[in-house]
């Protein structure tokens, strides 16, 4: 497993299916490959929208390594939200949510998860953050290490 992307920043324009030239690509190819996507926030939104991208030689190949996504405490894209969300993503995905949280509570963060064919979901007992004590850590490291078994046999 190479890299994981993470993504806080605000997604300060439209971005759509059209567009060729993101901000984000710059990272990607300067920094990447990236096996995964972790987003916090409203970096889930963008994490959510580049999940939602095919990647083909014609457009968006630098996403074709992208194989999981960590959503922490965000909420989905509402870029045609009903479209994508339809059809749910066949990405691995672990989505992490504060029982606390009063900035996003939990119920939009299960709109994201249900945005997703198989999504792990971890609820904690703290608010807005990403969660650090010995069990929230152990929860992503395992999930982060299915992704890197996933990903060996598939090379």
């Amino acid at each position: 497993m190479n890299n994981l992307l993470s993504y806080c920043g605000l997604v300060d324009r439209r971005i759509s299916a059209s567009d060729k030239d993101l901000p984000v690509q710059k990272e990607w190819n300067e920094y990447g490959p990236f096996d995964g996507l972790l987003g916090f926030s409203q970096g889930t939104q963008m994490a959510h929208i580049l999940s939602l991208f095919e990647p083909r030689p014609d457009s968006y190949p630098w996403l074709e390594s992208l194989k999981f996504g960590i959503f922490v405490a965000g909420l989905p894209s509402r870029m045609d939200l009903d479209a994508n969300c339809k059809k749910r993503l066949d990405m691995p995905s672990l989505h992490i949510s504060g029982e606390n949280d009063e900035q996003v509570p939990p119920k939009y963060q299960e709109e994201l998860k249900n945005c997703f064919k198989e999504p792990e979901w971890y609820s904690h007992k703290k608010g807005h953050i990403i969660p650090q004590m010995a069990p929230d850590i152990e929860t992503i490291i395992a999930f982060l290490q299915k992704q890197r078994i996933h990903t060996d046999i598939n090379s």
